[in-house]
C-alpha cells in the first residue's frame, strides 16, 4: 500500500478507476485486518540464565617472544567481507522510464 501510494503521487496518473478503488479498498481493509503477532525471544531471558554460576578462569600463560627484526603487515585484501560494495546511483528520469 505505502508503494502504490508513493507511486500515484509520483508517476502513475489517476485515470485508472479500478486501481484507485482497489487502493481505497485495501486501505479499509488494511485496519481491519489483526495485527501480526510477534513472538519476543528475548522475554524472560535474564532470569532463565544463572549467572551466579559462571566465574572466570584462568586456563593457562605464556610467554610470546617476537623477533627484534622490522617487519611489515600485509594488507587487507579489498575482497573479503569488510569490504562494502559502492552504491549504484542513477537519475530519477532514467528510473522512471524503466519503471
Amino acid at each position: 500500500m505505502r508503494t502504490y501510494n508513493f507511486l500515484s503521487t509520483v508517476v502513475l496518473p489517476y485515470t485508472n478507476a479500478g486501481r484507485e478503488k482497489r487502493s481505497i479498498f485495501l486501505n479499509f481493509l488494511i485496519s481491519k485486518l489483526p495485527a501480526p503477532q510477534k513472538e519476543d525471544l528475548s522475554k524472560d531471558i535474564l532470569d532463565s540464565i544463572d549467572m551466579d554460576s559462571y566465574r572466570v578462569e584462568k586456563e593457562s600463560m605464556q610467554n610470546i617472544m617476537l623477533p627484534d627484526t622490522p617487519s611489515e603487515v600485509a594488507p587487507v585484501q579489498a575482497t573479503g567481507g569488510d569490504h562494502i560494495p559502492e552504491l549504484e546511483i542513477d537519475l530519477l528520469s532514467n528510473l522512471l522510464k524503466v519503471f
